[in-house]
Order: structure tokens, then C-alpha cells, then sequence
């Protein structure tokens, strides 16, 4: 097994307090994060870009740095990055900085979050487009018919929005061939690596996509922290402060990406921080973390599969999945579930529809239990979770 718990679990002090399976939701941070986050506010708190004092020298060095490492950590240019609260602003980024047409549609899927399927219907709903259309899974572990695809998107289509792995059912996506359709019609692709961000090894360039969406929070790094990845040029939509080179009655010219795309005063010490998780996520090995993340859920897998009223959803095969897996018990509702789990073994797992209503419309459930682990999870946890979830069972 390919167990990195035991060189990152003592830099996660929460974990002497509750066994935290709830990684699909955020994730925890790490002492070295939480160390490079609170030294901006010790040190040399200053705003970014302004002034020519040495705090504010360093604030902005600081800041700027991180260009450079989502750039060696995802592929692409350090100006290719515009920092984000999250994921879900990332999107609607793309959805209000893009030119539509009534005549145009958009292709997603129904797998995705609800942050990369709202910005879509409101577009749709406020008739700046004619039609969202959804690709259908074709089974409960997530699979497409790839030529479903082919079908949707046409002439008119402006966007493909799909997710790379789903909060749901923990299945991967076949990015770069989806992608390969979409461009042969000349569509761009956005991708929501929510999901895959710091979990497995991620190369925007090698997927082809046009925009990737991400949060830093779920990779390590403090909340309030993401990225919008844009292969081509690409304008924010949000203007402000802190991206103007010269303003005039007649017009405002913006500074060069990425200065150019940030309006206001960023989250300073939360993008700090996520250049610290990248670089710990590094150490670590990407590759070592997706290795050790599928072993832990087959071990899930494999422990559910032997509770009789146990219903898993998403692929059994751990090579093909990321490290979630969710389940469902037989007449135990997946709420009480969770908090039964909490109370009998401090087992902290999600349950509800996980921002994916549509999805669990299609597996005809009223929410799941989802429980997803990270770099710092080990076999003892996993066994705590299987235990609470037998006693669970074994009370109905």
C-alpha cells in the first residue's frame, strides 16, 4: 500500500479529536499551510500592488509567487491563473465573461455539482441562451456513452461544462476524450477539477480543456481559495481596483494578466496559503497520494459490500475511482446515518445530496452517505468507519 498518512498525519492536530472522512467537502490544513498563512498576517500584512514600502513589496512577492507554482503544479502559464474564493466563483467567471447567443446552447452532463450546473440555467432562464443540454449517465457507477456527446453538441454550441470526477459517485471522467470531441466542432471545454485538485496528478495542457475550475480548500489550503485556469485570453468580468493601469473620463486600460484580472484586495494570506499546501502536496507525491486514497477506498468498498443492507453507488473497481464512496443503508435514512456515526465513533461523513440534486434524482435515492478520504486518512480510520456503520446497521 502506498501509505503517506504516516509522514503527513502529525502535521493534522484535528485528527487527535475526530476521525475526519469528510475530505470530499474540505479538507483539512496542514501545520507548515497554516504556518506560511498566519506569517502574512504576522510579519508583513500589507495590501498587494500598492505602494512602494517594504511591506507591501513583500506582501505582493508573495502573492505573485503562486502564479508560478499552480503553474508548475497544473500545468500551463503563471498568467494563465486568476485567483478565486472558490471553484463555484471560477465558473461563474466563465458564465458572465463569455459572449452568448439566444441561438446558442450548452452541453453538460447530469453528474455535475450544483455550481457547475447553476450559472448554466441561469443563462438559460434569462434567455441570453436557447437551451441547456444534459448528457445522461448511463449507469450507477457514472459511466457516458461517449457518441452522447457527439449527439449534443452541435453548430450551436458555445460551452461543454463537465466535471473530471464526481463528488457523487467518485468515478473518473474521461477528460481528454470528451474534450477531443468538443474541440473537433470547435466548442471549448470547461472542467470542473474540484474533485482532482491535489488528489491525483492534473495537467490542464496535456487535457486540452479551455477552463479548469478548482478550490483550494479542498486540496489543503485555507477556504477561500480557488482558481479559474484559462487557456486563451480570457477577461474577468469583475472590475476594481488593483487591475487598472490608467482610468479616464473616455475609457480604463487593465494591467497584463494576471494583475489585470484580480479587481479589489484579494484573499492574501488564503492564496499564500495555497502555494504553501501545492508545495506540500509535492513532497508528498501526487502520484503516491492518488495510490494511497484508491487503496483506502477499496478498503471502504470492500467492508460495505459485506453489510447486507449496504447499497454503494459509483464503481467497485478502487483503480477507477477516487477516494469517496458513497453508500446508502436499507430503510436507515442517510442523515441519521451520518449522525449516528458522528455519535457512536466521532466519524465525521457527509450525507444529503452533496450539491448534486439531479444526480440522485437519476439513482432515485433522497440523498447518500459519503464518506472520502485524503493524504493523512489511514486503515485505522477506515475501520472505524466500517465499525460504526455495522453497528449502524445492526440497529434496524
Amino acid at each position: 500500500m502506498a501509505d503517506v498518512s504516516g509522514m503527513t498525519r502529525k502535521d493534522f492536530p484535528l485528527l487527535n479529536k475526530a476521525i475526519y472522512l469528510d475530505n470530499a467537502a474540505t479538507s483539512l490544513c496542514p501545520e507548515p499551510v497554516l504556518s506560511e498563512s498566519l506569517k502574512y498576517y504576522r510579519e508583513f500584512k500589507a495590501n498587494i500592488h500598492r505602494g512602494a514600502h517594504s511591506l507591501t513589496e513583500r506582501a505582493s512577492r508573495e502573492y505573485e509567487a503562486v502564479y508560478g507554482k499552480l503553474a508548475r503544479f497544473f500545468g500551463g502559464k503563471p498568467d494563465s491563473f486568476i485567483n478565486t474564493k472558490n471553484a463555484s466563483e471560477a465558473i461563474n467567471l466563465v458564465a458572465l465573461g463569455l459572449d452568448w447567443a439566444k441561438n446558442a446552447n450548452i452541453v453538460t452532463t447530469v453528474a455535475e455539482h450544483h455550481s457547475n450546473l447553476m450559472p448554466w440555467m441561469r443563462l438559460r432562464d434569462k434567455k441570453l441562451i436557447s437551451e441547456l443540454r444534459f448528457v445522461e449517465i448511463i449507469d450507477k457507477e457514472g459511466g457516458f456513452d461517449l457518441s452522447e456527446f457527439e449527439e449534443k453538441i452541435d453548430s450551436n454550441t458555445r460551452l461543454l461544462a463537465v466535471t473530471g470526477a464526481s463528488n457523487v459517485l467518485g468515478n473518473r471522467v474521461n477528460v481528454r476524450e470528451i474534450t477531443k470531441i468538443a474541440h473537433e466542432k470547435d466548442v471549448p471545454v470547461l472542467l470542473d477539477a474540484a474533485q482532482m485538485a491535489g488528489r491525483m496528478p492534473v495537467d490542464f495542457r496535456k487535457l486540452g480543456v479551455d477552463f479548469a475550475a478548482f478550490s483550494g480548500h479542498k486540496m489543503l489550503a485555507p477556504t477561500g481559495t480557488g482558481c479559474l485556469y484559462h487557456a486563451k485570453s480570457f477577461q474577468s468580468p469583475i472590475l476594481g481596483g488593483g487591475m487598472i493601469k490608467s482610468v479616464s473620463r473616455e475609457k480604463f486600460v487593465l494591467m497584463p494578466p494576471p494583475e489585470g484580472e484580480e479587481a479589489g484586495t484579494p484573499n492574501i494570506a488564503g492564496v499564500i496559503g495555497l502555494g504553501a499546501a501545492i508545495d506540500y502536496l509535492s513532497r508528498v507525491g501526487l502520484k503516491r497520494i492518488e495510490a494511497h486514497e484508491q487503496e483506502l477506498a477499496g478498503m471502504m468498498i470492500d467492508g460495505l459490500k459485506s453489510i447486507p443492507d449496504a447499497e454503494i453507488y459509483g464503481p467497485l473497481n478502487r483503480k477507477e475511482k477516487t477516494g469517496l464512496v458513497s453508500f446508502n443503508l436499507k430503510c436507515i435514512p442517510a442523515h441519521e446515518v451520518a449522525v449516528m456515526a458522528d455519535e457512536l465513533a466521532k466519524v465525521c461523513i457527509r450525507s444529503g445530496h452533496h450539491c448534486a440534486m439531479p444526480l440522485h434524482a437519476f439513482l432515485k435515492v433522497d440523498g447518500s452517505v459519503r464518506a472520502s478520504v485524503h493524504c493523512y486518512n489511514n486503515e485505522s480510520d477506515v475501520d472505524a468507519f466500517l465499525n460504526a456503520v455495522r453497528k449502524i446497521s445492526a440497529l434496524r
